[in-house]
């Protein structure tokens, strides 16, 4: 390439060198050298086309999740979000490792997406025959919440993957420390993920207020029409060289289906960040089902018209924060802002204990609440993804799974939340937020602690074989001197004529090429 090629990413410009090589996936799902050039700018593209068509179908799904308390009611909503999430993290834990690792990422994005239009359209179709056939209502309800969770699973799982092969691949391309293309593109993604949210839920609002009787329907109508056309959208991705294996056999899938139980167990750094996961899974169904549902829809001053506005709230605190959260994680650390999202976890369920519903059901309230429980989301969002692929950089397949095992406990928490919350009090519901946040301040800087241990002494046994490599390379060149020092002696010998005196006899000799292959440090000479 003759000019150079560059284009802007959030934390400046990268150049696009011609003589790079390019990271892929092998057979066996680790990163390899490929002959495959792909410059900065086609692999940022296509990751933005990806958080693109992903954003816009996740958006319908958490839209109609924030109306369920609303339009289904507090039992149907629960029991549906309590399926969503229990479906959601067994595939996760399960299923989506071993499915993603066989059919790539791109075919797990396209599955995926397909479940989330059969979840929105289910809604649809239950909210219309709520009020004519409950039962109906409920059975459609609960099989769209089942397949929206498979789906879910196996889509998180997918973009996780997707998510640490564009890093690495735009990493080795521009030339870039990988921590800091990871944070670059975990905001990129969060940015649109939460900005696109928000037009979803600004969208329902304004529905709601211009007709409201009208209205459920046609929001839902809507999203189910922007969950499909982000179906076919998402196919124009590029697989980056990324396929899959497609190894069906029992032996592989077998393994890959325990491989998040075995690295739960083996990697103590997976273990300590699951507490963080557990407390944005409770703190998001709280504020889903009780506080959307409960303290908004039920409010004097509010009611459930504003529900898509204050939901928008939240994402648009979590967008807006993204870009600098990430520039804090480049300058102070990423365990600076991941104990900003904590806090944030921690003063969401404070408030339950300093404020009752009316209090709390107020603009003046409302409001920055719903700001900090949106930097903590975007915090999960950014931040928390980036460590996960920070941690597992050089790992591929690990890196995968790590991503499954914390999608199943944010899961399994929603489903504990939807199942049980409804029957818990609202002070009950905040102390088990609490718990798990405070857990989580020291859990997740404890990661950060383990995995600077992990790589010191990664880096002490690579310095170990450098000195072994090092002594190695002295006694080969040292050996081939030796061996060039006696090819020199033997050649000023070659051909040389001269005599051997035996007493009376003197008899004519000369070296041959045959005898100095001979020679070593004694004269010796073919008669």
């Amino acid at each position: 390439m003759a000019s150079e090629e560059s284009i802007p990413i959030l934390s400046g410009d990268a150049s696009f060198k011609e003589r790079n090589k390019i990271l892929s996936y092998d057979e066996a799902g680790d990163l390899t050298d490929s002959s495959t050039l792909f410059s900065p700018a086609k692999i940022y593209f296509n990751f933005t086309t990806m958080s693109l068509s992903f954003s816009l179908n996740h958006s319908c799904v958490v839209s109609c999740l924030a109306y369920a308390s609303a339009e289904l009611g507090n039992e149907l909503s629960s029991v549906c979000g309590g399926i969503l999430y229990v479906c959601f993290a067994l595939t996760a834990f399960l299923v989506a490792n071993p499915v993603v690792i066989a059919i790539g990422w791109k075919n797990g994005l396209m599955i995926g997406a397909c479940g989330y239009c059969i979840y929105v359209c289910g809604f649809l179709i239950s909210v219309v025959f709520l009020t004519f056939f409950p039962s109906l209502s409920w059975t459609i309800a609960c099989t769209a919440a089942a397949i929206g969770g498979l789906a879910g699973g196996l889509l998180w799982t997918s973009q996780g993957r997707c998510f640490s092969h564009h890093a690495a691949l735009f990493a080795i391309s521009s030339g870039l420390p990988s921590e800091k293309v990871n944070s670059d593109f975990a905001a990129l993604f969060a940015t649109y993920f939460l900005g696109l949210e928000m037009a979803a839920k600004l969208l329902a609002t304004v529905i709601y207020l211009i007709v409201p009787a009208e209205a459920p329907y046609l929001v839902f109508s809507v999203y189910t029409l922007v969950a499909i056309g982000s179906c076919i959208y998402t196919n124009t991705l590029l697989t980056m060289d990324d396929v899959g294996t497609w190894e069906m056999s029992y032996k592989s899938v077998s393994h890959n289906v325990g491989a998040a139980g075995r690295l739960i167990y083996a990697d103590r750094r997976v273990v300590l960040l699951i507490p963080f996961q557990i407390a944005y899974g409770l703190a998001s169904t709280m504020v889903a089902y009780y506080v959307m549902g409960t303290v908004i829809a039920q409010s004097k001053s509010l009611g459930k018209q504003y529900v898509g506005l204050l939901a928008a709230v939240v994402v648009l605190s979590g967008a807006v924060m993204s870009i600098p959260l990430a520039r804090m994680a480049n300058l102070l650390g990423k365990h600076v802002v991941m104990l900003i999202g904590n806090v944030c976890l921690v003063l969401c369920s404070l408030a339950f204990f300093m404020l009752s519903n009316e209090q709390l059901g107020t603009w003046l309230v409302i409001v920055p609440y719903l700001v900090v429980f949106g930097v903590g989301r975007g915090v999960w969002e950014n931040t928390n993804k980036a460590v996960i692929a920070d941690f597992y950089s050089t790992e591929s397949e690990t890196c995968t799974t790590a991503f499954s095992a914390t999608a199943f406990f944010t899961g399994y928490s929603g489903a504990i939340g939807f199942f049980s919350f409804h029957s818990l009090h609202r002070l009950a519901m905040a102390g088990v937020v609490l718990l798990m946040a405070t857990i989580s301040c020291i859990s997740y800087e404890w990661a950060f602690v383990t995995d600077r241990r992990k790589r010191s002494e990664m880096d002490f046994q690579l310095r170990k074989m450098d000195i072994v490599r090092q002594r190695f390379e002295e006694c080969k060149r040292s050996r081939e001197q030796r061996d060039s020092w006696n090819r020199n002696r033997t050649g000023d010998l070659l051909g040389m004529d001269t005599t051997v005196d035996f007493g009376s006899i003197r008899v004519p000799v000369t070296y041959s090429n045959a005898a100095s292959n001979a020679l070593d440090t004694d004269d010796t000479f073919l008669l």
